[in-house]
């Protein structure tokens, strides 16, 4: 992978973490990001989430070139085993909040 690669990837992880709220999602929820993949062809953030009504204490968002569109997973994952508790694939940029908010019953922001 080259450095105009890495650079673009980079980009779409900051680019979902901007769509989600950026600073104010995780201030607002109390998340904290917790991993980035940029090397596979799709990049993904995890990110690490309090305790909320959906049990996940993860969320994956993995933006899909091919579509560009988002996958997110809400995930419970604990040192035995990683479980999905919910998946939503053909995700558009503006449904991400409310995907999450809806999920977890965690507020993005004040309005």
């Amino acid at each position: 992978m080259n450095t105009q690669q890495i650079e673009i990837r980079n980009e779409v992880i900051d680019t979902i973490i901007k769509q989600l709220g950026g600073n104010k999602f995780f201030v607002m929820t109390g998340s904290k990001p917790h991993y980035k993949d940029i090397e596979t062809e799709n990049p993904f953030v995890s990110i690490k989430l309090i305790r909320n009504k959906s049990g996940a204490n993860y969320l994956i968002v993995q933006y899909i070139r091919s579509t560009d569109l988002y996958k997110v997973e809400f995930i419970k994952l604990n040192t035995k085993e990683r479980k999905v508790i919910s998946n939503y694939e053909n995700i558009y940029s503006d449904q991400l909040t409310e995907i999450f908010e809806s999920e977890t019953g965690l507020r993005t922001s004040l309005f």
